[in-house]
């Protein structure tokens, strides 16, 4: 998996649990950006703790989203060079 792109609030556990499950079962983890009404200052270093990149704010425009992928695609181009 390149990129996981997952709500923070999930109905059957959290993004937080789900991005370190990945890692840990991953010899190439996700480019992980979480996306959340979650917006306090703990949430977002939550969120980088765990394992994303980024955390996003909803709602937010689709071109902050578009930065993000942009950036993982780099991310991962020069991992396989």
């Amino acid at each position: 998996m390149d990129v996981l792109i997952s709500d923070i609030g999930l109905p059957d556990g959290d993004g937080w649990q789900l991005i370190k499950s990945l890692q840990e079962a991953s010899t190439c983890p996700p480019f992980g950006i979480a996306m959340s009404g979650f917006s306090m200052r703990s949430d977002c270093e939550k969120s980088l703790k765990a394992g994303y990149k980024h955390h996003l704010i909803k709602p937010f425009l689709p071109e902050d989203l578009d930065v993000l992928l942009e950036e993982a695609f780099r991310q991962r181009q020069k991992a396989k060079i």
